[in-house]
């Protein structure tokens, strides 16, 4: 349910992130394909809530049918919000009182932050994708369209994180969708080609497969949520700060590299 509509206003909207709750650092989560409102604002609340995340807590929402039968419609839904979530980065990133920017991009909404992020590379904002830390959560992204979006971007700083899972049902019906073309959030890190493609693209690519989740296993963010906002800061995860192949172990395994790390570490 709508309360109130407001027209975006970046100085205002800035200010009152700024204000609110974490004060310096801001979530941004952009929502995954089939979610309404209600939905997505639901997940974001859940996300920040399960993780006991300190930071203001931001949702990008664009117009996604809401309906398992729109996936087509929810893709172009996704690209005509591009400019929108580039407007809303660069607003965060240029506001001095701002400090870490975390964007979460959950399944299709991994497309759209690439694009995003892609958008900012070719118009030479550097200033801004250097203050954004970026995670893909069961990216919907054709592997070859992956490819050629991170080379665009380039490196970012830390390095741009991918969770993916093997057994991500939802994941498997998009590829069938998309005409049997692999999909990012389904890669299988212990594939030496991914693990080259990893270093070379200075991205982490992270399997948590091993993470229970419900039926489809596509919505591992919030179990993970709380994982990842620790590990940042964490002294104990020094190899998650460079790029590679990472693999999330049993019960008390914790986080494991594949392979060998960019800096050959």
């Amino acid at each position: 349910m709508t309360v109130r509509r407001y027209d975006y206003d970046g100085r205002a909207f800035n200010a009152g992130v700024a204000a609110g709750r974490g004060g310096t650092s801001v979530i941004l989560y952009v929502h995954g394909y089939n979610n309404t409102l209600q939905e997505s604002v639901y997940r974001t609340a859940q996300i920040a809530h399960d993780s006991r995340a300190a930071e203001a807590t931001v949702l990008f929402a664009w117009p996604s049918a809401g309906r398992a039968v729109g996936y087509v419609a929810d893709r172009d839904a996704a690209d005509f919000s591009r400019a929108a979530l580039v407007r809303l980065m660069t607003d965060l990133a240029k506001n001095p009182r701002i400090g870490r920017i975390m964007v979460v991009g959950h399944s299709m909404g991994g497309r759209l932050t690439q694009e995003a992020l892609m958008q900012l590379s070719l118009a030479g904002r550097r200033d801004v994708l250097n203050r954004l830390e970026v995670v893909l959560a069961d990216p919907d992204i054709d592997v070859d369209l992956f490819l050629e979006q991170a080379r665009i971007v380039g490196p970012l700083t830390p390095p741009l994180m991918v969770m993916v899972a093997t057994d991500d049902r939802a994941l498997r019906t998009s590829q069938v969708l998309a005409g049997g073309h692999n999909r990012v959030g389904r890669v299988d890190v212990h594939d030496p080609r991914v693990q080259q493609a990893a270093r070379a693209l200075g991205v982490r690519i992270v399997d948590f497969t091993a993470i229970a989740t419900d039926a489809m296993a596509h919505n591992r963010i919030v179990q993970v949520a709380a994982l990842y906002s620790r590990l940042p800061a964490s002294e104990t995860r020094p190899s998650l700060r460079k790029a590679g192949a990472f693999v999330f172990g049993a019960v008390g395994a914790g986080i494991v590299q594949i392979g060998q790390g960019i800096s050959g570490e």
